[in-house]
């Protein structure tokens, strides 16, 4: 009994001490933690929070709890990271003072954030191929990646390696495995596809009528491959062949435009003036012997060729020509494409047809056969007239000529006000056979091109060569004519016949012309040495090698004390202003009592049926 009572009053005691003890410890007024704001905490690590008391001396038990303890779980201030998410952990006194701090537990491993190497809009190339790289954060992170394209169509992805197909927009989107993503804009083009197209000039272009302008298209990206298309937007003013050359014919303004494959396009304005004197301008390249241009004003055909300086001055040949009724023969810069002997309308036949790049043919006047003496009168004495429906009906002298003396390339410009005028010709009884200009089988081919054999000489005084004008071009040319003109007759002479005699010593040139209306010319140049020793026998080459006469050339004549007069060609017909064309004298020629041309017979046969073109191949 007095062991129960002394434990008893042992206990009292303790009591009564214990809160003797706290009555005197001070109560806390605020309570904080250690860590504060947003506390990252890996997953399944620990992390220690420290209850900070005021005053200092403050004394209190302490209470923990969890918002989400599937989160992360509090015992005694320790907190464990259960689970990627978040969570607050608040700590209360005795004398429920609180303090609380928020848990972010994260997986070490699974990225909080991804990003690639590639941002904006990116261009790829169709066809090509673009790898991209995706970096996690934090450094630690470890995911799967899933790469997707909005548009696979337009370019598809695998493993971060983006492969262009097809010209368009795409989007391309890495998410991980906890869905953090990262995209970029991917445009795919066509490196051979313009994305624009340029012109080399710009503003108002000035030329004059007659003269060329080279216009010259830059594409867009520099690898961009496209056929173009060039117009001009007035080509009465002026036209433009799809080489991009702009061809100046009458006074006025044009719109050049070229165009792309795909539509992108770039312009230029052309104003044409004309002061009436300028020559014709060809593109750089065309070295055909001959230009035809087709007056429509003027219902004429003007053969044009170079001139000593090379340009396209001197009117070789005037022809008169029928245009397409109601305006439809089209101006423009032409080629000749084909040649036919005879060409089958609807209504006949037309000898000498000279088909034009356009569809049209220049020819002759429509026959009712392939018979030279089967002609239609009617079809020949409209000739000067719009009478065609749009080919350029000639002569038969014309369309012969432009037959066996431009070949197949030879441009062809016809333009709305030409400068060259030609009488209407003569009309024919309506019981004519044929046409009074067809040269039959004797047709002009004059020589473009010739050489000379030998192309040099080294003679002694005295001495005697004869020139043989050789590979003579066309070989079918109607005349081998030449004439020979010696420059300095102290050093040597030259006859009619091309027979170079050697007279002093020193150098010159004998120029040899083909005595016809192109001018073509060759120099010989000869080199006369000084007189041999005293007693030495005369050398003369003529009779070593020299041939005794020229090559279908008049006879050689002997050799003249005295060098000839120089045989001149005739001298070229320079452009002329344009005058109107003597109407009155075709009507003159006219036979009484002939009609017009446009009787019963020629109105049988409206249109002529020549725009339906049937090719006798």
């Amino acid at each position: 009994m007095n062991r129960v009572y002394r434990l008893l009053t042992f206990t009292l005691a303790l009591l009564l001490l214990t809160a003797w003890a706290v009555a005197e410890a001070p109560q806390p007024t605020s309570v904080a933690l250690d860590r504060t704001g947003t506390v990252r905490l890996p997953l399944g690590d620990t992390l220690a929070l420290t209850p900070v008391l005021t005053p200092a001396d403050a004394e209190t038990t302490f209470t923990w709890r969890t918002s989400k303890k599937s989160v992360a779980t509090v015992s005694g201030g320790v907190v464990t990271a259960k689970k990627a998410g978040t969570a607050t952990v608040t700590v209360t006194t005795a004398n429920r003072k609180r303090a609380s701090v928020r848990i972010r537990v994260y997986a070490p491993y699974l990225p909080t954030g991804v990003r690639l190497d590639r941002t904006g809009t990116v261009r790829l190339p169709l066809g090509e191929t673009l790898t991209l790289s995706a970096t996690l954060s934090p450094d630690t992170a470890r995911s799967t990646l899933k790469w997707t394209s909005t548009k696979r169509k337009v370019a598809s992805v695998s493993g971060g390696v983006v492969t262009a197909k097809k010209a368009g927009t795409t989007t391309v989107t890495v998410t991980t495995r906890n869905n953090k993503k990262a995209r970029v804009k991917i445009r795919v083009y066509d490196p051979y596809k313009p994305e624009s197209v340029s012109l080399d000039k710009s503003g108002t272009q000035t030329i004059l009528v007659g003269s060329g302008l080279q216009l010259t298209a830059a594409m867009k990206p520099a690898t961009a491959q496209s056929a173009l298309k060039w117009k001009s937007s007035n080509r009465r003013v002026a036209v433009v062949n799809q080489d991009g050359f702009v061809g100046a014919l009458a006074p006025g303004t044009a719109t050049v435009t070229v165009t792309t494959r795909n539509k992108k396009t770039a312009k230029v304005r052309v104003k044409v003036i004309d002061d009436g004197n300028q020559p014709i301008v060809m593109p750089d390249g065309y070295d055909l012997p001959y230009v035809i241009y087709a007056c429509k004003n003027s219902h004429t055909i003007a053969i044009i060729a170079r001139d000593g300086n090379g340009d396209w001055t001197r009117v070789l040949r005037r022809f008169p020509t029928g245009t397409g009724r109601n305006n439809s023969t089209d101006v423009g810069y032409y080629t000749i494409v084909k040649k036919e002997r005879w060409h089958k309308w609807g209504s006949g036949y037309s000898p000498f047809a000279n088909k034009l790049s356009v569809g049209i043919y220049l020819h002759g006047p429509i026959y009712k056969s392939k018979n030279q003496y089967a002609i239609r009168p009617n079809y020949y004495n409209c000739i000067g007239t719009d009478c065609s429906s749009g080919c350029l009906r000639t002569v038969c002298g014309c369309a012969a000529w432009v037959y066996y003396n431009c070949p197949v390339g030879t441009a062809v410009i016809v333009a709305q006000n030409g400068r060259f005028t030609a009488p209407r010709p003569a009309k024919i009884s309506k019981k004519a056979t044929r046409d009074p200009t067809d040269p039959g089988d004797n047709p002009e081919i004059l020589i473009t091109d010739f050489s000379v054999d030998p192309g040099a000489l080294t003679l002694e005084p005295g001495a005697t060569r004869t020139l043989t004008p050789v590979e003579i071009s066309p070989s079918n040319a109607s005349t081998r004519r030449f004439t020979y003109r010696c420059g300095d007759v102290s050093v040597a002479t030259v006859s009619d016949g091309g027979v170079v005699t050697a007279v002093g010593p020193g150098e010159t040139t004998v120029t040899v012309t083909a005595a016809d209306d192109f001018k073509c010319t060759v120099k010989v140049p000869v080199t006369v040495a000084a007189a041999a020793q005293e007693g030495a026998p005369p050398v003369t080459a003529e009779a070593e090698t020299a041939p005794e006469e020229v090559v279908d050339a008049p006879e050689a004549a002997p050799a003249p004390e005295a060098a000839p007069a120089p045989v001149e060609a005739p001298a070229p017909e320079a452009v002329p202003a344009p005058v109107e064309a003597p109407a009155a004298e075709a009507q003159e020629t006219s036979q009484p009592g002939e009609d017009d041309g446009l009787s019963a017979e020629a109105e049988a046969a409206p249109g002529e049926a020549e725009e339906s073109i049937i090719d006798d191949a």
